[in-house]
Parts: C-alpha cells; structure tokens; sequence
C-alpha cells in the first residue's frame, strides 16, 4: 500500500526544511495544464515578523500575499527563482501522495 499524507501535514512540514514537490499545473485564464512538474531541494518562503519592512532591493514595503484565502505558497527553487504554487494542486510531497 502507497504512504499517503494529508494537506494539512503537508503544509505544517513544508515551513521546517527543504523538500521535493510533485505539482500539477493549470492556467485558469486560458484553461490550460495539466502537465506535473517536479520541484525538488525548495524551500518555503514566509513573510517577514514585522509588518512595514522593506526589501533592501526595492524601496517597496512587504504586501500580504493572501495566501491562506487564495490557497497558494511561495517557494524557492534550486536556482534562486520564485514560483507560486497552488497547494490544491501537489501530488506527492518528498516522493509520499498527498490526499484532502
């Protein structure tokens, strides 16, 4: 029998290291997806303690990206870029299948 894990465990291991994610896409705008990637050695990334901050880059404050309402996470992937991905859609989390 396959190990599974539910959503809610995948999201609280998701903030303690780096791990590999299986991720179905789909664009809602033109209907189209479906593909899987694979995303392995990413890291969650969080919002800063402090609200106000700001980036040493960018003059711009921090916003809150919403993400517990439009059920998305940032994560960063092996070479440094920033991807937003939609947690209804992870398949496996470090090779074991995620179910609701």
């Amino acid at each position: 029998m396959e190990k599974t894990m539910f959503l809610s465990e995948v999201l609280e291991k998701m903030k303690e290291a780096n791990f590999t994610l299986e991720v179905r896409t789909f664009n809602r705008y033109n209907k189209t997806g479906g593909k899987t990637v694979i995303y392995s050695n990413v890291e969650l990334l969080r919002p800063p303690k402090k609200k106000g901050l700001q980036r040493l880059a960018d003059p711009t404050p921090f916003k809150n990206p919403n993400h517990f309402e439009n059920r998305t996470r940032n994560i960063k992937l092996e070479d440094g870029t920033i991807k937003t991905i939609h947690i209804i859609f992870i398949i496996r989390f470090n090779g074991i299948k995620v179910i609701l």
